[in-house]
Parts: C-alpha cells; structure tokens; sequence
C-alpha cells in the first residue's frame, strides 16, 4: 500500500466522509489550478489525490509551495506561446515518462527497507535513494522543463537533443536564466540536483561513524555534513522531485482532453504502459476515495476481476448497503479502463459479509462508453449481478 492510500485510510478511520475528502482536495489544491472544475472532474484519480496528499503535507513548506506555482507558471506560459508544440513535447514522452513511473514505484516501496540500525549502512542507503529518485523520477522532468523555457523565451526546441545532453549541463541550462534556483540547488549550500546525482551515482562520498564527507563537481569541491544532515539533504531533493512531478501532472489533468484527441497522430501519446502492480495501486486510491478498500484483483485474458470491501457498511443489515453495492458497479468502466479485458467483475464486500454482491459487464458496453457514444449511466442498464 502507497503512502497515499495510507494517508486515505487513515481519513477515513478519523471519521472522513467522501463529501469530507473531496471538500478538502478541492481546498487544497485550489492555489494550484487554473480551473476549480479539473479538480472536480479528476478529484477521485490517483494523480490528484497524490498532489493532494504532498500539498497537506507540505502545507506549511514556502518552498514547496512557491516552487510548484514556479513550475506551473512556465508550464502554462510556453501553453500560452506555442500551445500545440509545447503539449507534443509532452505527449510524444509519455512512454518514457510512464517507464520512469514504473520504476519510482518499486524507489518508493524500498525506501521502508531504509533502516538505520547500522549507521555506515543507512548513511550508503540513504545516498543510494537520492541516486535513485534523481536519475529515475527527476532528470526527464528537468530536460523536458529546459525545453518548456526555451519555448517561454521564444525559441522552437529540439527536445530529441535536449533529451540527449547531460543532467548537468541541463540543469545549468535553466540556472543561467535564473529560474527554479530553489528547486534545482539545494540549500544551504546550493548545490545542484545534478552534483547530488554524480555523489549518489559514483560514490564520491566519505564515511566515518557519524562524518560525511562528500566530493562534487569538476574541482572535487567537498563538504561535510552528519546523519541528520544527510536525512536533511533526501527531504529536500525529494521535495524538487515532487515538485516537478507534481506539476507535470496537473498540467496533463488541465489539457488531458487535447492530448487523447491527439493521441492517434502523435508518437507514443496512446502507448503509455503502467505494470499491474501500479495499476493495482492507481486503482487502490481511486476506491479509497470512495471507501472502498481494494482487497483482490486477479487478471486472466478473459476477465479482470476485483474484491472490494465497503468501509461504510458493517453489515448487509445497514440501511445504505443497496445504495453502497450499486455504487460499487460504477467501479466497472474503472477497472476495464484499466485492464481491457473482455470481461470486468467487482465483488462487494461489507466489512462483515463476504461478497454479497457481485456486478459484472462485457467490455462491449464500456467500448462505448469510451468512444463516447453512450454516457456512463448505459453502464447501469447493461450490467449483470448476483446477490450472495
């Protein structure tokens, strides 16, 4: 289970109700969108609620939150310049942006096995996580920044060469034009995401009991720093990844519907692939936001079916447990979303009653749904179930 669907379940156990959550998402990301409606549209997405979930806890962090209105003012001002080159530069990665998405996944599952029981170990741990989260979840995101300037500043980008230039002459790139300095440097000694890349990457470190001595840039310069000072430094890098990754993803939200009308004509836009366990855990956060807790899903080639258990309902005795089982069958178009398969099931649970409702649909129906020739209530007239 995702941090994010931690922090969901602990709403809900505190006694949030859906209206509650939504309430709050909408409040908190509010500063961040240009359009109220995107958040209503969007509010129950794993990508929402995740920005949700890093704004609260980073509620009280100007860094955090100036950073992010920093990025997505560059973001919306190359819109505003060359709209249509600025969305092909971002749909024609979303391949190799949703790759780097898979592979976050299993950087942030492991940061729970960080531990800090040997202080040499945690320290090399701790390091080897900054690496990761700069190499995987940082770097693209700055190089496909680096082209949104140029296009800000009036230049048509060769984002194919950008792609290939280094993180660092990247990253040096956008600090010569004195843009997200404090996104790109680390205080307090202002060193670049990049010389933390080249530390992490090649070991340029120095470990004795509780001293850390690390060696940067063409010089070798070097500073020294303790544990708490090395857990300081993964906050902070953590929080310029979050940033950015944040940012891209409300700007996909807002102008999602441009990038799947042009998904056909342009390279990669329909091809992004997500591994089942991220799906599992997109789809885990989405139901939470409902309360609903995923228990199950099994994937054949025929059918994609998932467990549910309504956080809601103790029993099949409780009076909303109609209203609650048939809410639980819009979760179908969802999961064929997801999956694709020919056929999609949701079993219901209460908290005390083992699936007591199970709704079913052909992949037929929702296709059109899809296509947009039928709304989602054609979904509520062609489903199939039975009561356990």
């Amino acid at each position: 289970m995702s941090k994010t669907s931690e922090i969901l379940l602990n709403f809900i156990n505190s006694g949030y109700s859906t209206d509650d959550l939504k309430k709050a998402c909408l409040k908190a990301l509010d500063p961040f969108f240009q359009n109220k409606s995107t958040i209503e549209r969007f509010w129950t997405s794993n990508d929402l609620l995740s920005a949700f979930v890093f704004t609260v806890r980073y509620h009280y962090d100007e860094v955090f939150n100036c950073g992010l209105l920093e990025v997505l003012k560059y973001y919306r001002q190359s819109l505003e310049q060359n709209r249509d080159l600025t969305l092909k530069i971002m749909s024609e990665t979303l391949f190799q942006f949703s790759q780097k998405e898979n592979m976050m996944f299993t950087v942030q599952r492991n940061v729970d096995n960080i531990k800090n029981s040997d202080s040499f170990e945690y320290v090399m741990l701790l390091i080897k996580h900054i690496g990761e989260v700069l190499e995987i979840g940082t770097k693209h995101l700055v190089s496909e920044l680096w082209a949104i300037i140029r296009i800000v500043d009036g230049a048509i980008p060769d984002y194919e060469r950008i792609r290939a230039l280094d993180f660092g002459v990247v990253t040096q790139n956008i600090l010569e034009t004195k843009r997200l300095m404090n996104i790109l440097k680390i205080e307090p000694l202002s060193i670049k995401l990049s010389d933390w890349r080249n530390i992490a990457y090649h070991h340029n470190y120095n470990i004795v009991d509780d001293t850390i001595t690390c060696y940067y840039g063409r010089k070798m310069n070097s500073f020294t720093t303790n544990i708490k000072g090395i857990e300081e430094y993964v906050h902070k890098i953590v929080r310029s990844s979050n940033i950015l990754s944040i940012a891209h993803s409300i700007i996909i939200l807002e102008n999602l519907d441009f990038i799947v009308s042009k998904g056909d004509k342009i390279h990669d836009a329909s091809k992004v692939y997500l591994r089942e366990d991220l799906l599992s855990e997109s789809l885990r956060v989405g139901l939470l936001s409902q309360s609903f807790l995923l228990e199950k899903v099994e994937i054949t080639p025929e059918i994609a079916s998932i467990s549910i258990v309504d956080l809601l309902c103790n029993s099949v005795e409780d009076e909303d447990y109609k209203k609650r089982r048939i809410h639980s069958s819009q979760f179908l178009y969802e999961v064929w979303q997801l999956y694709g398969k020919p056929r999609v099931e949701v079993k219901y649970s209460t908290v005390q009653n083992r699936e007591c409702f199970i709704s079913s649909v052909d992949s037929s129906v929702c296709e059109k749904i899809g296509r947009g020739e039928k709304e989602i209530t054609y979904l509520a007239e062609h489903f199939n179930f039975t009561i356990g």
